[in-house]
């Protein structure tokens, strides 16, 4: 992780955008020729209010703290692909439809592995995500991607890339850049 890509500014757009978030998030992004990782320290200041609830695949979100990968590897900024953990360990992926104002298609699956650990100053999750189960192009060399946080105790989610008000959680019209 040392050699990976350091995300650290977030921003609020729930309960209010633009805002700061109350809580620290640090990312650190890499990939080899199979796979695309991610490492996530979601700091919290009340370590032991950190809502881990559900640990089961396909899990209700608005109950957990939780962690959401958001990739747009044909930069379409319409459709893609989710990819969620809580802190508790829960996993859930799924299809963002090209219209965005549907729900996630959380019947499709992928073959994929994340792992979460609660430590002294909030929890860490750490995603392995196949290429081989998305489709993309071989030869592009952007994709849209952002991550969002959710700490629920305080009904408070943050993006990496910022966004208008009222921008849906699966929206990747506004991802930043892989």
């Amino acid at each position: 992780w040392s050699r990976a890509r350091h995300i650290d500014r977030f921003y609020q757009f729930e309960p209010q955008s633009p805002a700061e978030p109350t809580e620290r998030t640090e990312a650190w992004i890499m990939y080899d020729r199979e796979r695309l990782y991610i490492a996530i320290h979601a700091h919290d200041s009340q370590p032991q209010d950190i809502a881990m609830i559900s640990m089961s695949r396909d899990f209700p979100q608005r109950d957990d703290d939780n962690i959401r990968v958001l990739l747009d590897p044909r930069r379409s900024r319409r459709e893609g692909y989710m990819f969620s953990v809580t802190a508790a360990g829960g996993r859930m992926d799924a299809l963002i439809p090209a219209d965005q104002q549907s729900d996630a298609i959380r019947e499709w699956n992928m073959l994929w592995q994340a792992k979460t650990r609660r430590v002294a100053d909030g929890w860490t999750a750490e995603f392995e995500i196949p290429f081989r189960g998305l489709s993309y192009d071989p030869a592009a060399t952007e994709w849209g991607f952002d991550l969002n946080r959710s700490v629920r105790r305080k009904g408070e989610s943050m993006r990496w890339s910022p966004v208008p008000p009222g921008t849906r959680q699966i929206d990747v019209s506004y991802s930043g850049s892989l």
